[in-house]
Order: C-alpha cells, then sequence, then structure tokens
C-alpha cells in the first residue's frame, strides 16, 4: 500500500504547469487539426464545383464563331502553338482540327462550296 503525502502549504505547482501545458498543446493541435480538416473541406467543395463547371462549361457555336475559330486555328497553326486561347478556353491545336470538321459538317453543309460556310 502507498500513500502520498505532500507537504502541507507546498503545492505541486511544476508538476500541475507541466500537466496543464500538455493539456494547452493538445487543445491547440485539435483545434489546428480541426481547422485544417474545414481548410481540407473548402478546397474539396471548390474543386469539385470548380470540375462541374468546366465539365458543363460550352461555346455555342455560330458561323461567324466558326470563322473566328478556323482564323485562330490557322494562327496558331503558323505559329507552332500547340494549343491556344479561343473565347476563354483553352483548345489543344490538333482538336481544334477536328473541331473544325465537326462544326463545318453539322453547322455550315448548306450545299454551297464555301471553305468557312457562308456569311452571316
Amino acid at each position: 500500500m502507498t500513500i502520498s503525502i505532500f507537504q502541507v502549504g507546498v503545492p505541486p505547482v511544476p508538476r500541475m504547469t507541466k500537466l496543464t501545458e500538455a493539456l494547452d498543446k493538445v487543445k491547440e493541435s485539435i483545434t489546428l487539426h480541426e481547422q485544417a480538416g474545414i481548410e481540407l473541406h473548402r478546397l474539396f467543395k471548390a474543386i469539385i464545383v470548380k470540375e462541374a463547371r468546366v465539365a458543363t462549361d460550352t461555346i455555342d457555336f455560330t458561323p461567324k464563331m466558326y470563322r473566328e475559330l478556323h482564323a485562330r486555328y490557322q494562327q496558331a497553326l503558323a505559329a507552332d502553338e500547340e494549343e491556344f486561347d479561343f473565347e476563354g478556353h483553352r483548345l489543344l491545336t490538333e482538336y481544334a482540327k477536328y473541331l473544325l470538321e465537326y462544326l463545318h459538317d453539322r453547322l455550315l453543309s448548306t450545299g454551297h462550296n464555301y471553305p468557312l460556310g457562308p456569311k452571316s
């Protein structure tokens, strides 16, 4: 059997101070961890929203926009650019080639023999 006896009038201050400091560090660590978790959650939500926005971001093409894209594509080819900006979107030059073919067939095929389609 062990009995601990404190001297009367001498509190165990150094021991309690160390314990209090350790508990404060644990609380600080928990707070930082919670804040980091909140920030990670916000970042995750921002990424999801950005990805959703990118996935649904579209360009509505008109014959005029087709001609503008074609002109920008020709500039990119002349400058040997692998990608270029068009209407706030970054397009691969090689992709633009196929996009122009698709748009020409869908948007500008009118029976006329215009390489860039009819003027609108």
